[in-house]
């Protein structure tokens, strides 16, 4: 089980993953705001952040260097997550530092895969070796 932060405006993609990753046993807190995310990231130690690219105000690069600011949030697995999943769009996100890319719409298997490439080492040291 694992400690998850989704970061999305919507609150049709919060539901979502407050549905799916509660399924797969894991604790998922869902913020709209940079405002929210800072609180959260205040006391929360998260294995894995998926990160919505667009907000009003700040967007999802600018969440990413705040996030990066947490001594804790240094190695965590930030996923952006876009609608807009042009090549110009991921090589901007790999330059920004984002550990992966998730493109909307996804399906449940592209998912599962992000899970289990960057929870299996989180909640299990030895996964790693395999």
């Amino acid at each position: 089980m694992a400690n998850i932060l989704a970061i999305d405006d919507s609150g049709l993609m919060q539901a979502f993953w407050v549905r799916i990753l509660s399924r797969s046993q894991h604790n998922v807190i869902t913020v709209s705001s940079g405002d929210e995310m800072r609180g959260v990231l205040a006391t929360m130690n998260p294995q894995l952040i998926f990160l919505d690219l667009s907000f009003p105000g700040e967007n999802g690069f600018e969440l990413l260097q705040h996030i990066r600011s947490y001594q804790h949030c240094l190695e965590i697995p930030v996923i952006a997550v876009s609608g807009y999943a042009g090549e110009d769009t991921r090589q901007a996100c790999r330059e920004a530092g984002f550990t992966d890319f998730l493109a909307k719409p996804f399906s449940l298997a592209e998912l599962r895969g992000m899970l289990a490439r960057y929870l299996d080492h989180a909640t299990n040291p030895r996964a790693l070796a395999r």
